[in-house]
């Protein structure tokens, strides 16, 4: 069974939430208690703990020791202002020196992500309408207790709120030992579309002459973000209120001279915004920004330098302009010069892998170029051919050829009609003929008995009668075979014999054995597959209209 004792009750309605949208196994003890240390390490932020479950980027197990299965801290909490303070703020240590050097026991940077779109819609992964945590009556007595709590106590929450206050801003403020006006607000001030196409957070860094201090990144949040991550550089977000009285101070600190010559020596992104818009709001809920201002170092680098590089923060500073700025600087000197060099070799590979790509396209340009130009030459001669050959053929030449064409085809079918379709084969002994079944396309059945002397083309021949035959009894009408037989008799040929042509538009098909019979002079006791019996398959051969040019004549299977 799942443990969730020890949450409380916000918690635990974050934990139900959770479950709705990802639906992950809460039976699984395993998976119940990460599930837990992502929400503990991601400070109970549902957005972004759904982010990271989604990308399956669940925290190392380096720092399990310091949770329990319900997602609490078990360390001890330390009382030295200055170290905390040092681990907030600095990247984590190198661990390669140490003899326990592994790679599951490295400590990882916190990943960056880009943001949603929940800004521009105002529509998250949440319903607008969920319960929100609501503080009940027992709230006032608690409140009245600590009032009269010695002084040393109020001195020591007000402690706890300079150390944890950024992690836990509402219980704090709860307890009112904490100011509002540098905390990350809850919903941005400017929500209406014009007011967010008139934010222009640049203009806050132009000088006298209207011309900006720093090269301030003027699109959206995500731009910047593939911006650093596609080029390798170093993306700076700045965060800061403007209704806020640190602000001022905040300004003064971007332009000065040291900012400004660190932002520009080291070629990097500056992303600064005001949270009392949507985007940057979005940016700072993202990243945690729950003291502003706020400051981040982000790039494409791993603690060792060995291990893979991803997207993360090298450093971040909560309330900034309360430290020294020269201190803050120079901190920040040192962390790009720590990382810089696995920049650099990426932003090295990445030349390479650019020149190969451009010196592959030039190639395939190169060559797409020759193929177009010789097929420019190739249809430049085809339409010269086929325009010579139109202008050479006349349209009656070519009707009345194709009419001399069907008209000799079927004057042959007629001839095999009048010569033999009608004949005494019951003075045939056994074993001087075989009989045919053939069955046509739409189901229909008739039988020929053929002499052993006979060919394939007189299979063929008899086919096509049988064709003739049925097409001249549905035109005229009739049911009488014998009727149109005398016809044919008196047909008053146009055409001498001729022993050239036909192409048959049908195909002759034995199933078993399987055997596709082609137009010769093969005699029919020669094949096996239809002697002393056989069954033919008639269907119609789906090939290209038949050219009657006469070079083409010679070489048709003759009747």
């Amino acid at each position: 069974m799942n443990d969730t004792e020890g949450l409380t009750q916000e918690e635990d309605q974050i934990l139900c939430q959770f479950k709705e949208i990802t639906d992950y196994d809460s039976t699984n003890d395993d998976e119940h208690a990460k599930v837990l240390r992502l929400l503990t390490v991601c400070n109970w932020n549902l957005e972004t703990a759904i982010a990271r479950f989604f990308d399956n980027d669940f925290p190392h197990l380096f720092d399990d020791h310091l949770l329990d299965t319900s997602g609490h801290i078990n360390e001890p909490i330390s009382t030295n202002f200055e170290e905390i303070a040092t681990r907030l703020n600095d990247p984590p240590i190198n661990l390669m020196s140490t003899p326990f050097s592994n790679d599951i026991l490295l400590p990882r940077l916190p990943r960056a992500l880009p943001i949603t779109n929940k800004w521009k819609f105002q529509a998250g992964l949440i319903s607008k309408n969920q319960p929100r945590f609501q503080y009940h009556g027992i709230i006032s007595p608690i409140i009245f207790i600590l009032m009269i709590i010695p002084n040393i106590l109020i001195f020591l929450g007000y402690g706890l709120n300079k150390l944890f206050g950024n992690f836990a801003p509402n219980l704090f403020r709860i307890l009112g030992l904490r100011e509002d006006e540098d905390d990350l607000p809850v919903a941005p001030l400017y929500t209406s579309s014009e007011e967010i196409e008139n934010y222009n957070v640049g203009k806050l860094v132009l000088t006298a002459d209207e011309k900006p201090s720093l090269p301030v990144w003027k699109g959206e949040f995500n731009a910047a973000f593939e911006e650093a991550k596609i080029n390798y550089k170093w993306l700076c977000v700045i965060l800061f209120n403007s209704e806020s009285s640190s602000a001022e101070k905040l300004l003064d600190f971007v332009k000065s001279e040291n900012f400004r010559s660190f932002v520009e020596k080291n070629d990097i992104i500056l992303y600064l915004g005001d949270v009392s818009y949507p985007e940057p709001l979005e940016v700072g809920k993202l990243y945690q920004a729950f003291g502003l201002p706020y400051l981040a170092l982000i790039s494409n680098i791993s603690v060792d330098g060995l291990s893979a590089p991803e997207f993360a923060i090298a450093c971040k500073y909560l309330h900034f302009t309360r430290h020294d700025t020269d201190r803050i600087i120079k901190r920040l000197n040192h962390i790009v010069s720590k990382y810089e060099p696995q920049l650099v070799s990426q932003r090295f590979d990445k030349q390479e892998r650019d020149l190969a790509k451009l010196i592959r396209e030039e190639q395939d340009n190169a060559y797409q170029e020759s193929l177009l130009k010789d097929m420019e030459r190739e249809n430049q001669k085809q339409r010269k051919l086929e325009e010579k050959r139109k202008a050479q053929e006349a349209l009656e030449a070519e009707i009345e050829r194709k009419r001399v064409f069907e008209t000799k085809r079927k004057e042959k079918i007629i001839r095999y009609i009048n010569d033999s379709y009608t004949r005494d084969d019951n003075v045939w002994s056994k074993g001087e003929y075989t009989t045919i079944q053939f069955r046509t396309e739409d189901g229909q059945r008739f039988i020929r008995k053929f002499h052993q002397d006979e060919t394939v083309n007189d299979i063929y021949n008899f086919v096509a009668s049988k064709n003739l035959i049925e097409e001249l009894l549905k035109d005229e009408d009739n049911d009488d075979v014998q009727n149109v037989l005398t016809k044919l008799r008196k047909y008053e040929y146009e055409f001498e014999i001729e022993d050239d042509l036909i192409k048959f538009e049908f195909e002759l098909i034995s199933a078993m054995p399987r055997l596709k019979l082609q137009p010769s002079t093969k005699l029919i006791k020669d094949l096996k597959e239809i002697w002393p019996n056989g069954s033919l398959l008639i269907e119609k051969a789906y090939e290209e209209e038949y050219d009657v040019d006469e070079d083409d004549v010679d070489t048709d299977h003759s009747l």
